[in-house]
């Protein structure tokens, strides 16, 4: 009698996991119902189901925008620069957090962490001087060089405000601005005789402090993204001022 019941209870459990699962799918393979003004019927990216350990109550304020991805075309802000569209597209990456002000998370605020990767690239001399330690970026070309790049590598903490429509297809406005730390400044230079590279992995004039401005205005999961550095990217005062002013594309994961 036992082994009969042991029996019994195994296959009452198999069949209330088989409702329950078909139940899940079919949930999560469909919605009957679809209301405008409600934004969080549908998900917003590929992340959306990820609530944690415990599903997330039905009533609760959705969260957008907490994983962005960006690839950006930089210009350096000096007049006398001479660009290359090769080299210049770089890529950004924010984890975030979206703190809900508005009932419909229509107004948010975002907070967390951006690392930032910024190229030019320039046909420009980059001139580095050993003893007053700075450095120039000259009007002039090397016929030598096949492509050179300039790059930065920056860790930020941006902070902005979010405005978006209360539709699930919402239009989406971000400002803020951002603080951090450039980790370093490089050169990489492609010679044309023998194809031989040559890198500078840290120039001496880098001004480790970033501060700046930025702003996304899009729909849904995608935007256009703007980004001016206000901090110049080297510290002697000597040295050419050098902004990046970076545009590009962000893409919302989750």
């Amino acid at each position: 009698m036992h082994g009969v019941g042991s029996k019994t209870e195994l296959s009452m459990k198999l069949i209330i996991s088989v409702l329950l699962l078909s139940i899940s799918f079919k949930s999560l393979g469909q919605w009957g119902y679809k209301d405008e003004d409600i934004a969080s019927r549908y998900k917003p990216g590929i992340l959306w189901f990820n609530t944690g350990w415990r599903p997330a109550p039905v009533e609760k304020t959705r969260k957008y925008d907490r994983l962005i991805a960006e690839v950006v075309y930089s210009m350096p802000q000096v007049k006398d620069l001479n660009q290359t569209v090769k080299g210049s597209f770089g890529w950004n990456l924010s984890p975030m957090w979206d703190i809900p002000l508005t009932k419909g998370n229509t107004v948010s605020i975002g907070i967390g962490l951006s690392y930032r990767n910024a190229r030019l690239g320039l046909t420009n001399i980059i001139h580095e001087d050993s003893t007053a330690r700075t450095t120039t970026l000259l009007d002039t070309s090397y016929s030598g060089v096949n492509k050179q790049v300039l790059g930065s590598h920056v860790f930020a903490l941006p902070l902005e405000l979010r405005f978006r429509a209360a539709k699930w297809k919402h239009f989406k406005f971000h400002v803020g601005g951002y603080f951090g730390y450039q980790a370093r400044m490089y050169n990489k230079l492609w010679y044309k005789e023998n194809e031989t590279v040559y890198v500078r992995k840290k120039l001496m004039d880098n001004n480790p402090l970033v501060y700046g401005v930025h702003m996304r205005m899009g729909f849904r999961n995608f935007a256009l993204f703007a980004d001016y550095r206000l901090s110049t990217s080297f510290k002697s005062n000597k040295s050419t001022e050098l902004n990046f002013l970076t545009f590009g594309l962000s893409f919302s994961l989750f």
